[in-house]
């Protein structure tokens, strides 16, 4: 069995990369998790990086210098976002699609190819603008929680964006590359129903030198879409207000950039997702039905060659233990922000499991604690 094949069967096992799988690469690796609770649309944001990759969290628009940023090991964050189906063949933020929900028939499919453009259309202001935040938010008939205030946490969002800048020390005599290894989608209620219709690019800028801002000019690197995703018109997206064509760099390696020997490199990487609406798995008898969490992990590393590079999006599931039999150890609570977390006498990948509440009961949410940061694991680990 080849290292990949063998990494991949124990990211099954463990479900979550953890320190474990780190081992049998021996490389340099970033993590990202992403959980989300689809109607509440809580996200947080994990990262973790060793040995010569660093991280520094970021935003889309800004233009900081590398010098600027404090790169470092350990990276948490948070936001929120209400995703509804959009269209694209590459990936761009200015290359989003949709159309009306009026046009779309029963098994998702458009009655007629008429297609808005998102960043123009969508983001426009909304017919009726004391309930909806924009056209987007209209369309979908996402009203705002305030009928008065005007907060884009209230909006649809067509993608969400996670941005960083990584730094690439390879000390090694070998060119190296910052590869996407692995990149896996979990849905929380251990289903792969629907999920399909998600759709994940992976963009990256390379940043000249630790003195030359980012210009944001971003290159498609990959977009990745899981085996089971299945589009209307064999791998075609919306391309213009009329048409569909074939996406572009679909399931291609995704490898970030080349490092040579000795050198440093940055580079500022966007991770995009949205739920494609011209994949066959995006409809409303589908999407109605996903009322519990999903997670994204991204996992990166600095190795010579690109074989390890992903070329799809991994929808695998992970059957969770029922904790019922969980029982407290009162004298192991952690206090981090002033919320009490219980530990437990279950594990995950070898990381003790802390709960919400004291005694363990149904609502329980849980947690395994790195850097004095609470990661949650309700709903993507099978626990030990």
């Amino acid at each position: 069995m080849s290292t990949k094949a063998l990494r991949k069967e124990l990211l099954a096992a463990i479900a979550m990369v953890i320190v474990a799988a780190i081992a049998l690469s021996g490389s340099t690796y970033a993590w990202f998790a992403v959980n989300n609770i689809v109607t509440a649309t809580g996200m947080t944001v994990k990262t973790q990086v060793s040995n010569n990759l660093f991280i520094a969290g970021d935003e889309l628009a800004a233009k900081d210098t590398p010098a600027t940023k404090e790169f470092k090991t350990a990276y948490v964050t948070s936001l929120k976002a209400l995703l509804q189906p959009t269209s694209t063949t590459s990936g761009k933020a200015d290359e989003f699609w949709y159309t009306s929900t009026t046009n779309v028939k029963g098994l998702g499919d458009v009655a007629v190819a008429e297609y808005k453009d998102y960043d123009v259309d969508g983001l426009a202001a909304a017919n009726d603008t004391t309930t909806y935040y924009n056209a987007f938010s209209e369309n979908a008939a996402v009203t705002k929680a305030n009928a008065s205030a005007a907060s884009a946490t209230d909006a649809a969002l067509g993608y969400v964006d996670y941005v960083f800048q990584l730094k690439a020390v390879n000390t090694g005599n070998n060119i190296a590359n910052v590869n996407v290894t692995d990149l896996n989608l979990v849905y929380g209620n251990n289903t792969t129903t629907g999920i399909s219709a998600f759709r994940t690019a992976i963009l990256a800028e390379e940043i000249a030198s630790e003195t030359t801002a980012p210009q944001n000019d971003f290159l498609p690197k990959s977009i990745l879409k899981p085996a089971e995703g299945s589009y209307f018109t064999n791998n075609s997206a919306v391309k213009t207000a009329s048409t569909v064509d074939a996406v572009d760099n679909l399931n291609a390696k995704a490898v970030i950039g080349t490092v040579p020997a000795g050198a440093t490199k940055y580079f500022k990487v966007v991770v995009r997702l949205w739920l494609e609406g011209e994949d066959r798995a995006c409809n409303n008898g589908t999407f109605a039905s996903l009322n519990d969490s999903w997670a994204l992990d991204v996992k990166m590393v600095l190795e010579e060659g690109n074989t390890n590079a992903i070329t799809a999006m991994d929808t695998s599931t992970n059957e969770k233990t029922n904790m019922s039999g969980a029982t407290i150890d009162d004298s192991q609570t952690a206090v981090i922000d002033g919320v009490n977390y219980y530990k437990t006498n279950k594990q995950v990948g070898g990381e003790d499991v802390y709960s919400s509440t004291n005694p363990v009961a149904a609502g329980s949410r849980y947690f395994v604690i790195r850097d004095a940061h609470p990661i949650e694991v309700t709903n993507q680990t099978k626990f030990e």
